[in-house]
């Protein structure tokens, strides 16, 4: 409990870090002076309570929604690698924004598209996998991949064919970008979290019997086929509203569990769904902290610092995996 505890406390502190810092003057006194309801200049409000505030919300929304997805895939499909974006749901979002910036759908189109390109590649992948497919993890990674390299093909084809004032739009929100005007849509998404969240919390001992194999967790009464779409369905929904705020953002659901594991010393989904949310809370609000400190004249794509930082660390964990392997 007391590891939860300092997990929420990093978050906060970091999120008041994330409020302070900015290409503007504005600093950690305004940020003081603005939640001490004191009089403040109009502009100073408004980069705090307009642009910083729901940049930081969504930053630590989507983070959460990320982790607690990676945890999800990786009970369901019994995969260390397991993450949001292997079933494919990036390649269907990448494609359903390429396409509303191709037509020139505007700022409303890009985050529709990728919505509605999760859900397509969700339902063309539950019913590659079939009802009894549906059992065995490696199918649905296949189908997922297999998926996910049309998509990216489509989207590559469909980049060399825009315009180029559209090239930089698509190609940033492909690396993943926040500090826009799709900020503004973290409270839906943290809705769908919190529901999510605490639909899993009740399921944990049926998540945690799927820790014990498949076969052990049918025969303790666990209905697999109805957990693992309801699981799908759920990194669907989290996932494609994370994608439709910042675009495709990488790592955070594959290293947040990892290093939930690591530090906890067990899987128990008691423990980790919370953990596991806020380490990827924390893993993105670093990324983009360190985006806008690194750079003030130019916006940074956080999605592509978070690959430099989740990258090593994954690295890591796997080495450290397999040594622990070799030695047993």
């Amino acid at each position: 409990m007391k590891t939860l505890w300092l997990a929420l406390s990093i978050v906060l502190l970091l999120s008041v870090i994330s409020l302070a810092v900015g290409s503007s003057a504005v600093g950690f006194e305004d940020l003081l002076a603005y939640f001490s309801n004191q009089n403040l200049d109009p502009s100073v409000k408004y980069i705090i309570s307009d642009l910083r505030l729901p940049r930081t919300m969504a930053l630590i929304t989507i983070g959460m929604s990320l982790g607690l997805s990676g945890v999800l895939l990786q009970t369901v499909l019994d995969n260390p690698l397991a993450e949001p974006y292997t079933l494919g749901i990036s390649g269907g979002a990448a494609l359903g924004a390429v396409i509303a910036i191709f037509f020139g759908l505007g700022a409303i189109g890009v985050p529709v598209g990728a919505l509605v390109g999760c859900f397509a590649v969700t339902i063309v992948i539950l019913n590659f996998s079939g009802s009894k497919m549906l059992m065995k993890s490696r199918s649905l990674i296949l189908a997922g991949i297999m998926v996910s390299l049309f998509c990216g093909a489509v989207v590559t084809l469909l980049v060399s064919l825009l315009d180029p004032t559209k090239i930089q739009t698509a190609v940033y929100w492909m690396m993943g970008q926040v500090g826009t005007t799709r900020d503004v849509g973290w409270p839906a998404l943290f809705l769908i979290f919190l529901c999510v969240y605490l639909y899993f919390s009740f399921q944990e001992k049926n998540m945690d019997r799927l820790l014990l194999g498949d076969d052990i967790a049918a025969s303790l009464g666990t209905n697999l086929n109805l957990i693992k779409r309801t699981v799908i369905v759920s990194v669907c929904v989290l996932t494609s509203g994370s994608v439709a705020i910042a675009g495709l953002i990488g790592f955070v659901g594959l290293v947040s569990p990892h290093l939930s594991y690591l530090i906890l010393g067990t899987r128990r989904h008691s423990l980790t769904l919370t953990l596991s949310s806020l380490i990827g809370a924390c893993l993105f609000l670093v990324s983009d902290i360190l985006a806008r400190i690194l750079s003030h004249e130019t916006e940074l794509p956080s999605g592509s610092i978070m690959a430099l930082i989740g990258a090593p660390i994954l690295v890591m964990l796997m080495v450290r995996r397999t040594r622990y392997a070799t030695a047993d």
